[in-house]
């Protein structure tokens, strides 16, 4: 899996969530899949639960993942484009936080990522692949 070990660091959520779109882009997960445990990403991320659960959470909150209790967290199958609403408002009334804009291009690439892998045909991926 393409997931690297984040350091310390006061975006540590942040630095989880990009981590886990790039996983996304590199293909580790496709829509529909699930994530790996808890456990195998904290280790894989060397991060500690509680970063982990608030990325999850945001995630979640974002429509990228989906949690079923008792069987895990899944890659949404589809993006909806409600979840932009709230985070575009703020960003209308605070244009200064670089933090929302952050979040805001976090969101907008794993989207974009999800819909390419869902339209992408075989051929296009590989030539994606190879390209990169």
């Amino acid at each position: 899996m393409g997931l690297a070990k984040i350091g310390n660091s006061d975006t540590l959520v942040n630095e989880i969530i990009t981590q886990l779109s790039q996983a996304i882009i590199e293909g580790d997960f496709k829509p529909g899949d699930k994530l790996p445990s808890e456990a195998e990403l904290c280790e894989q991320l060397g991060v500690g639960r509680n970063s982990l659960r608030e990325a999850i959470r945001v995630l979640n909150a974002m429509g990228v993942v989906k949690t079923k209790r008792g069987q895990g967290t899944f890659l949404q199958d589809t993006i909806s484009h409600e979840v932009f609403n709230p985070l575009i408002f703020r960003l209308i009334l605070d244009p200064k936080n670089t933090t929302d804009v952050f979040e805001l291009r976090v969101m907008v690439e794993s989207i974009v990522v999800i819909m390419a892998i869902q339209k992408a045909s075989p051929e296009e991926i590989k030539t994606i692949r190879d390209l990169v």
